[in-house]
């Protein structure tokens, strides 16, 4: 048998092939051909005609159109076309077409995906001889060749990450992330396949520094109105500034490229619009880009695509929590109810009288979770309080401990909790407020019943985050107003404990406002739901929840603007819980 390795256009891909033939194919029977011309590739083809009972890898470089400035230069597309014709005449030639990913456009790499060949990146020339040495052992010691796609995609670290075999099904996944922590703001489109990186597209926002500054206002006011005492006044005024908020944010996303962009991945069949990333500066924070849609689009994209927040500029978010029935999780519950009308609240500042109100569906949460692992245990179909039934769960929850008010103190009884590595998932029920700092800001503090049942102890972020750091949680959940607080426009990062809070913690799950007692328990059995039976991605879940909240009122009720997701950045490893 011999091996013909046939380099197209470059001169540096030939060296290296050969090189490493010389080095890492002793003995082999093998014939290295120089670099042809890449107007034609007829006399490759030629070649493969003389010896059709041979194997061969053609490598063809996307760098040689780029060396080359002869009239008549075929495109990308035109090279395309011309080597899947060429790997299904010969079945035993493996193509393998190297590219520049900053010379790529989205359109390009759909096709690309389709055409099913094999694609190395140029990014690193490491990478680039460990592929090529691979692909040449294979076909040295292979009696066949699959020519489906077995390339390898290279991210400009050098990260190898290898690629399954392509079906009609599969399709090029898209983050959409909004970068409003920069002077000139912009959307990045980060092409994916398989888990791995191909291109990164950046689209302006073309918005200036006062429509930016109108939309924080509006923002402010929005959540000033929306923690005010509900009444027919000050609900009018909410959906009033509701308007004007879209009227802005539609100035700031009607542009035509932003518009023309994303309608065309939302409409392309082959591309899954897996979701969008929301990072900004400390500054812009607060502002509600949960309201924004793209041009003339009846709902934001939040309804419409996964979104979460993250302050970690330049990663990705690891949405894969590794819970299924074969690694079950913990959850650790803490139903902090406490009674109605003035109490006396303790800190460490002296004692201060607030006014609470009874939250007559905390325990509907905690039962919520406690049907979830029961229909885990079952084997049987979830069914929520409105009797809708789910497919048998996909997550098998092994422990789940609910802490209640009783004899001894809340807060201890949590702490001494969470020193158990166990626990996976931190639910908390009950009531919360901004305090103000003297340095400025405020603190999110958690109100525990006391066991003075005129009284209620407080619980400052700052000390949660000390516990949660010696602790293996993954998720914090908090149902409770203002978990993720404004401070009346003040903005989510001025609670500096839930900024450090949110540091120590994967992902984090809170809301912007006070919440409506029933909504907030529909919302998080409708979260759950998604999470935990039907298997769903994090901010997945977080969408299909937020969609029945704006679907119930038409969107003319805000809380669905009130859930706010933010999730630590990592390297990108997948998204998607494991079933």
């Amino acid at each position: 048998m011999t091996v013909h390795i046939i380099v197209v256009g470059d001169s540096e891909l030939y060296n290296d092939a050969y090189a490493l033939w010389e080095a890492e194919l002793h003995g082999a029977v093998a014939h290295l051909h120089a670099p042809e011309d890449m107007p034609y590739l007829d006399r490759a083809e030629e070649r493969l005609k003389e010896n059709q009972g041979d194997f061969a890898l053609v490598i063809v470089s996307q760098r040689a159109r780029r060396n080359k400035a002869e009239v008549g230069e075929p495109d990308l597309g035109t090279v395309v076309a011309r080597l899947c014709a060429v790997q299904q005449r010969y079945p035993r030639v493996r193509v393998v077409l190297c590219l520049e990913e900053e010379q790529l456009r989205i359109e390009q790499v759909i096709a690309l995906k389709d055409s099913h060949l094999a694609i190395v990146f140029l990014n690193d020339v490491k990478m680039v001889r460990e592929f090529f040495r691979q692909q040449i052992q294979d076909i040295v010691s292979a009696s066949t060749i699959d020519t489906r796609i077995v390339g390898v995609a290279l991210e400009p670290s050098g990260t190898k990450v290898d690629l399954p075999h392509a079906d009609a099904t599969s399709m090029v996944e898209v983050i959409a992330e909004f970068r409003f922590d920069r002077p000139a703001p912009e959307l990045a489109l980060h092409l994916f396949q398989y888990g791995c990186r191909l291109i990164t597209k950046t689209v302006p926002i073309r918005s200036n520094d006062e429509l930016m500054r109108r939309f924080l206002e509006i923002s402010n006011e929005v959540d000033t109105l929306a923690k005010a005492i509900p009444s027919e006044a000050t609900q009018r005024q909410l959906r009033a500034a509701m308007i004007v908020l879209d009227d802005v944010g539609s100035r700031i996303m009607g542009q035509g490229d932003l518009v023309s962009e994303y309608t065309k991945l939302a409409d392309e069949h082959r591309v899954k619009l897996v979701g969008f990333r929301i990072t900004t500066s400390a500054e812009r924070y607060p502002c509600l880009f949960e309201a924004l849609r793209f041009g003339a689009r009846a709902r934001p994209f939040v309804v419409e695509h996964p979104t979460y927040r993250s302050v970690d500029f330049g990663l990705d978010a690891e949405l894969r929590l590794n819970w299924s029935r074969k690694n079950p999780l913990s959850i650790l519950v803490v139903v902090a109810d406490v009674g109605t009308g003035s109490l006396d609240v303790v800190t460490d500042e002296g004692v201060l009288p607030r006014e609470f109100r009874k939250l007559p569906f905390a325990e509907d949460e905690a039962k919520l979770l406690k049907g979830l692992q029961q229909a885990s245990k079952d084997g049987t179909p979830f069914k929520t309080s409105r009797g809708e039934s789910s497919h048998p769960v996909k997550v098998a929850i092994e422990h789940l401990t609910i802490l209640r008010s009783g004899e001894s103190p809340l807060s201890g009884r949590l702490e001494e909790a969470l020193k158990d590595p166990q626990y996976d998932i931190l639910h908390f029920i009950g009531h919360a407020y901004g305090h103000p700092l003297s340095t400025g800001g405020c603190d999110t503090r958690l109100v525990l019943p006391s066991v003075d049942p005129g009284a209620v102890e407080t619980l400052t972020l700052f000390r949660l985050e000390d516990w949660l750091r010696t602790s293996k949680i993954q998720f914090v959940y908090l149902s409770c107003c203002s978990g993720v607080p404004t401070n009346g426009g003040v903005g989510v990062l001025a609670s500096a404990g839930f900024a450090k809070l949110f540091q120590s913690v994967p992902i984090t799950l809170g809301f912007r406002w006070d919440v409506v007692d029933e909504r907030a328990f529909r919302f998080a059995e409708d979260f759950y739901t998604e999470l935990l039976a039907h298997g769903c991605d994090v901010d997945e879940a977080m969408r299909k929840a937020r969609l029945n909240l704006f679907d119930a009122f038409s969107g003319t009720e805000p809380m669905w603007a009130s859930p706010v997701l933010l999730v630590q950045g990592h390297e990108r490893k997948g998204v998607g819980i494991h079933g």
